[in-house]
């Protein structure tokens, strides 16, 4: 096994539970901003009148960069995620933008609704289809229904699956700060599964990352991402049974229509029946 691999207990856990919460994840995402919720708000408000001020839920909110935009926009914001680590680097994000007055951050289990309601949810950037079990998901759209306002209304950003089998790419080298990284990527079943393995190419043993410089990260590191492939049937069929309808299906974030065949995103914007 390389230096640096995920020990037992964290093997013992999922995936989500520990890959979010590394200075992994980080490098290698470092350069994702939150210009697709920016965009997602230009199409609801152009196009379906959804406006702040509003108390928005985002649902698997990461490290931040989409409810701080829904923020900076004017929104009320909760922030939900499992990751202590993202939302410790959420917190710090809201605060160097001034939006901290505005967005709250909790660590939680989508699986499990908060005490509360909101006009509207968001669920971005294929932060949905995690779970082992396919019904935990369900879960996750019956807590989704319970924290919705009677009026309100719930926007899930997802893979569309025929895309994404007709454009996987295996293979790819990326190079972060300190690292080269092979990717392979594979389908296996109802998944596409993310291979991640992360050499150092560099002799020092410090690597400067957007927290500074990180001292002791180890020569090699390995890390998987998992995410289920549900079909827009899967969705059209689960959204009618917890009560939700679908206004409108989009293919990407500034609202252009869906294509089964040419969409790489399934954006479904719904209201509470």
């Amino acid at each position: 096994m390389p230096q640096g691999s995920d020990t037992s207990s964290q093997e013992s856990k999922p995936w989500y539970a520990t890959w979010f919460d590394t200075q992994f994840y980080k490098l290698l995402y470092a350069h994702r901003d939150g210009q697709e919720a920016l965009q997602l708000v230009d199409w609801l408000e152009r196009d379906l009148n959804i406006t702040p001020p509003a108390h928005v839920l985002d649902l698997g909110c990461g490290r931040g960069r989409h409810s701080v935009a829904l923020a900076q926009r004017g929104f009320t914001v909760t922030g939900l995620d499992l990751s202590s680590q993202s939302l410790k680097d959420a917190r710090l994000k809201a605060e160097q933008v001034q939006v901290s007055s505005s967005v709250t951050f909790l660590q939680g289990d989508m699986r499990e609704a908060l005490p509360t309601t909101f006009d509207g949810i968001f669920n971005l950037f294929t932060s949905f289809g995690y779970f082992v079990d396919p019904m935990d998901d369900r879960r996750v759209l019956d807590a989704v229904v319970q924290m919705m306002a009677t009026d309100g209304w719930f926007l899930m950003d997802t893979l569309n699956p025929t895309w994404v089998v007709a454009n996987l790419q295996e293979s790819e080298e990326q190079s972060i700060p300190g690292y080269n990284v092979h990717i392979k990527r594979s389908l296996h079943v109802d998944r596409v599964v993310k291979e991640m393995h992360f050499e150092k190419h560099t002799t020092r043993t410090a690597v400067e990352g957007e927290d500074g410089v990180l001292e002791d990260l180890p020569e090699e590191y390995h890390a998987r991402e998992e995410v289920r492939l549900h079909p827009q049937s899967w969705f059209e069929k689960h959204f009618g049974e917890v009560g939700l309808s679908i206004e409108v299906m989009a293919g990407h974030y500034d609202g252009q229509p869906f294509d089964s065949q040419m969409s790489s995103r399934m954006i479904f914007f719904c209201r509470k029946r």
